[in-house]
């Protein structure tokens, strides 16, 4: 992997204590082409056959389409005052990636669709919202409510990837689209980081807008799931309760995993680089055959 020569490497000469851990190599932003074909996805409850998580990961596809072409837009927003050409074609990779994502993820909210999960309807919905958001908010701030949506959906493929029972239950085709979610979002964890660190800057702004951004995504996560859930005329079972407060809260769970580096974003000179990249990266990237 090449060293990049951008606002990355800026920050890493700041700290010399950290040195060895921070050079670690950082991965280039490869727009991968893939083509799924969601056809295995034959069970309303495709994950364990559990209601709450299903329609959890339901719900949480069914955001990606419109949540990420607003995270494109603030980048977009800034591209023409950045000077720096790496930086600059970072940011298309980005652009690149995030507007795959999308694409590939509008395919299989159908397929969820055509199981008796509303994803469609959801996408619709939640794209509604994000663009209202965009047209309401300073492009400061919604670039900056980026940045902390872009840390959250990068520790979260973090985790997964560290964690690789959490794709056990999935059929191949959906396990092969988060691993290849997870694997990018990874490599352009620092991009919205560093537009806003070039054209913007201020620490409290990012800190605000994490935080109404977390509120703001959990209530919206809420009343999209139950909107998913409502529409499949069940109840879940007391198992799927226990099941999913283990895989959120239990010793290996998301949330506890997630918890640390989630605040780590609200000190003093953070970067989302800082711990360098994960271990276990380059052997998922070794296993994605879905190109």
């Amino acid at each position: 992997m090449e060293r990049l020569k951008t606002p990355i490497f800026k920050f890493l000469s700041k700290v010399n204590t950290m040195e060895n851990n921070l050079l670690k190599e950082i991965p280039p932003i490869e727009v991968r082409k893939i083509s799924l074909p969601f056809s295995d996805i034959d069970n309303k409850y495709f994950y364990n056959n559990n209601a709450i998580i299903s329609t959890l990961l339901a719900y949480m596809s069914a955001s990606f389409p419109g949540g990420e072409k607003g995270f494109i837009d603030s980048v977009r927003y800034y591209e023409s005052a950045i000077d720096d050409p790496d930086l600059k074609n970072r940011v298309k990779s980005f652009i690149g990636q995030e507007g795959h994502h999308s694409h590939q993820h509008r395919r299989v909210n159908k397929a969820l669709a055509n199981i008796g999960l509303a994803a469609d309807k959801v996408e619709e919905s939640h794209a509604k919202r994000v663009t209202k958001d965009r047209q309401q908010w300073n492009p400061k701030n919604f670039l900056a409510y980026t940045v902390g949506m872009e840390h959250f959906t990068a520790i979260i493929a973090e985790y997964a990837l560290k964690n690789p029972e959490v794709f056990e239950p999935l059929s191949p085709s959906v396990r092969n689209l988060l691993l290849w979610h997870a694997v990018e979002e990874i490599e352009h964890k620092s991009v919205a980081f560093e537009v806003y660190e070039t054209c913007v800057g201020g620490k409290t702004r990012l800190n605000v807008m994490m935080a109404y951004g977390t509120i703001l995504n959990l209530v919206r996560i809420g009343a999209g799931q139950f909107e998913i859930l409502k529409e499949t005329k069940e109840i879940p079972k007391f198992s799927d309760i226990g099941e999913t407060m283990t895989l959120l809260f239990g010793k290996k769970g998301l949330i506890t995993g997630i918890t640390k580096p989630y605040l780590d974003f609200f000190k003093a000179g953070f970067h989302p680089w800082e711990n360098g990249l994960i271990d276990s990266y380059d052997d998922w990237k070794q296993k994605l055959d879905v190109y």
